[in-house]
C-alpha cells in the first residue's frame, strides 16, 4: 500500500476504492450495488490488517460526500475508528496522533446528517453493448466463423471494454448448433503464441462501436464457468485482428501433442 501522508486519501488504496466508487455511480449503478462492487473488488485488500481500515474508511468518506452513504457502511467505519484498526504502522513512524486526528475528524464527519445525493454525471466514452454470457460469432476473411464468449467487463479508461474467452469451435456456417457450443470450452492461450500474452489470459477485446458490428449476436447465453480476476496478470488487450489466426487449427494441434 501506498501512502504519503496522514490524509486519508494520501493513500493509493483509498483513492482507488474512491474512484472505484464513483466510477460505479457513473455507470448508473445503485449505491448499494456500487459499495457491493467495492467490496468485491477489493475484497483483498479487505482481509489485510492494514488495507481493510483503509477500503472501509475511503468508502465511507466517499459515499458521505456524494450523499449515499447507508447505516451499515457508517457504522462499520466508525468501529474501525473506534477501535484503533490499522493504525500500528502510524504508530511505528511516529504519526499515530496526527492519524487518530484525521479519523476523529472523519468519526464526527460521519455522524453528521449528509446533503442530497449529489448527481453523478454519466460515463462518457464507449460502453460495450455486449452482455455477460452473450455467445458471438466472428466470422474470419477465410470464411470460418469462431465463436467467443462474453466473461467480463474491463474499464480501460477509454470505456468499458467486454472480456472474452475464445471457445474451441470452429465450423463454416453460424450460428453453430447449441449442443456443439455446449461442448466448447475456452481456448487458454500458452505463452509462446504471443509474448504479449499472459499464460490463460482472458481476452480484453478493445473494439469501437462499429468494429462491434463485425460480430454477429447469436442470442445464445451461457453462464461463464471461468472468470479471470480482470488484472494485468490474467487479461491480454487485443483488437479483432487476433482472430484472423489460425487459433483453433493451433490449439488443436497443441492439445494432440
Amino acid at each position: 500500500m501506498g501512502a504519503w501522508g496522514v490524509a486519508l486519501f494520501s493513500d493509493d488504496t483509498a483513492c482507488d476504492v474512491r474512484d472505484e466508487y464513483r466510477a460505479a455511480l457513473t455507470e448508473g449503478l445503485t449505491p448499494d450495488a456500487a459499495r457491493d462492487r467495492v467490496l468485491d473488488r477489493f475484497a483483498d485488500a479487505l482481509a489485510d490488517p492494514e488495507e481493510g481500515p483503509v477500503v472501509r474508511l475511503a468508502l465511507a468518506a466517499t459515499a458521505w460526500k456524494l450523499g449515499r452513504l447507508d447505516a451499515e457502511t457508517r457504522d462499520r467505519a466508525l468501529e474501525v475508528i473506534a477501535r484503533g484498526d490499522g493504525m500500528d504502522r502510524w504508530a511505528e513512524a511516529g504519526l499515530a496522533a496526527k492519524r487518530a486526528t484525521v479519523l476523529d475528524n472523519l468519526a464526527a464527519t460521519l455522524r453528521q446528517p449528509q446533503q442530497a445525493p449529489a448527481p453523478m454525471k454519466p460515463r462518457r466514452g464507449f460502453v460495450s453493448a455486449w452482455a455477460v454470457g452473450e455467445i458471438l460469432g466472428y466470422r474470419q476473411a477465410t470464411g470460418l466463423w469462431l465463436a467467443l464468449h462474453v466473461v467480463g467487463h474491463s474499464d480501460g479508461g477509454a470505456g468499458v471494454f467486454a472480456v472474452v474467452n475464445l471457445l474451441d469451435w470452429t465450423g463454416e456456417a453460424g450460428p453453430p448448433p447449441e449442443t456443439e457450443l455446449a461442448q466448447s470450452g475456452p481456448v487458454l492461450f500458452p505463452p509462446e503464441w504471443d509474448l504479449s500474452m499472459p499464460k490463460h489470459a482472458d481476452l480484453c477485446l478493445l473494439v469501437t462501436r462499429k468494429m462491434e458490428k463485425d460480430f454477429a449476436r447469436w442470442k445464445f447465453h451461457r453462464t461463464p464457468a471461468h472468470r479471470g480476476p480482470f488484472d494485468t496478470q490474467s487479461l491480454s488487450y487485443v483488437g479483432p485482428a487476433l482472430f484472423e489466426r489460425d487459433i483453433i487449427t493451433a490449439w488443436r494441434s497443441r492439445l494432440r501433442t
